[in-house]
């Protein structure tokens, strides 16, 4: 994130997890009516999101279970629906001179 909240300047850059991305920009375009920041290209290096527990840790079985279960259930389908964080949503994305969208 680039800029500086106490100058008034607003962040000209994003780089965080796509779905970070998405949610922002949307919340931008909600809020003004217009992307002032857009995705463009693909999302490069895609990857799963990792914990780290204490050596020796207790709960490494009971949080594997509860996501498993949060996974199978639904949970985090209805979570990305609910705040519209897939690529899907992108409210602002760069349109290719063939017309394209891109992600």
């Amino acid at each position: 994130l680039c800029g500086d909240r106490l100058s008034g300047v607003a962040p000209d850059t994003l780089v965080f997890d796509a779905p970070s991305v998405i949610y922002e920009l949307n919340r931008r375009r909600n809020a003004t009516g217009e992307c002032g920041l857009v995705t463009v290209g693909t999302t490069f290096h895609p990857t799963g999101f990792g914990v780290g527990f204490p050596a020796r840790t207790t709960f490494q079985v009971a949080f594997d279970q509860a996501i498993l279960n949060l996974t199978t259930g639904g949970v985090v389908d209805d979570l990305v629906e609910r705040y519209q964080i897939a690529t899907r949503h992108s409210m602002c994305t760069f349109s290719d001179a063939n017309g394209g969208l891109v992600m």
